[in-house]
């Protein structure tokens, strides 16, 4: 792989990413408003099992939760 390759595949795994953060971050604050699984993923328009799936990896870090640590929970748990 060329070196040009290489950055533009760092780029898009950043942007990825970035999206997985934001994502987890709009299912926190609705965790802290006390929604529902049912509510987050029908609110959000998505997947009820990742939203599902986002939020028991999120409950241990209530009620602060803080973002960046259920993400990185969260991709611990996607890597098993």
């Amino acid at each position: 792989m060329q070196l040009w390759e290489e950055m533009a595949l760092a780029r898009e795994e950043a942007k990825e990413e970035g999206r997985t953060v934001n994502f987890i971050v709009l299912i926190c604050k609705k965790l802290k408003k006390n929604k529902s699984v049912e509510e987050i993923a029908e609110e959000l328009e998505t997947d009820f099992a990742i939203v599902q799936d986002i939020c028991e990896v999120a409950r241990p870090f209530a009620p602060e939760f803080d973002e960046n640590k259920v993400f990185e929970a969260w991709m611990k748990r996607k890597e098993q």
